[in-house]
């Protein structure tokens, strides 16, 4: 809601925007926008958002591809994967721009096959024409013979001189000589 004022929005206006970007979230519904906007709504919320601010360094999250050669896709991974982990697997879709489902449909345009295990993923993307890769099938037609390791996190932490200054800064809070934050 800090944004209001940068943007030259009333409060209300600011919050009405914020809903509706959270509401054009793919998973996020009505329930969830509405906890959201009134977490943000508690001025003690925006206090402890601010210390947690002062002690670390948020980096940007990775953007999609767009230009990739499953950049729009849905795809299905099934099977025992041999070369990634499920979730490197589905990172990596992601990353590439990819929506990952867990079941085929007729809107599923790949179904990666690893091996033992497909199922009755295998037989549902034969019944809708889906197009089955094999994991090799899958590296090729991304371009990457490599797996690339993923980023684990994006959250650093921040030297305690550094902490000390962003925090007085950030809300004015002092550390008490018992070690407890004073907000």
């Amino acid at each position: 809601m800090r944004c209001a004022a940068a943007k030259g929005q009333s409060e209300e206006e600011n919050t009405s925007e914020a809903y509706e970007d959270l509401n054009s979230i793919e998973g996020v519904g009505e329930v969830v926008a509405d906890a959201v906007v009134e977490f943000f709504a508690e001025p003690r919320n925006i206090k402890a958002l601010d210390a947690l601010l002062a002690e670390i360094e948020v980096k940007p999250a990775e953007q999609a591809a767009k230009n990739s050669p499953v950049s729009g896709k849905t795809v299905v991974f099934t099977g025992a994967l041999e070369k990634m982990t499920r979730d490197e697997a589905k990172a990596m879709a992601e990353r590439l721009g990819a929506k990952v489902s867990g079941s085929v449909s007729k809107k599923t345009d790949l179904v990666v096959v690893a091996g033992p295990g497909a199922g009755s993923k295998l037989k549902d993307a034969e019944k809708h024409g889906v197009q089955v890769l094999s994991e090799d099938d899958w590296f090729r037609l991304i371009g990457e013979s490599l797996i690339t390791p993923l980023p684990r996190a994006v959250v650093h932490t921040v030297s305690p001189a550094r902490r000390r200054r962003r925090r007085r800064a950030a809300t004015g809070s002092d550390r008490r000589s018992d070690g407890t934050v004073v907000l």
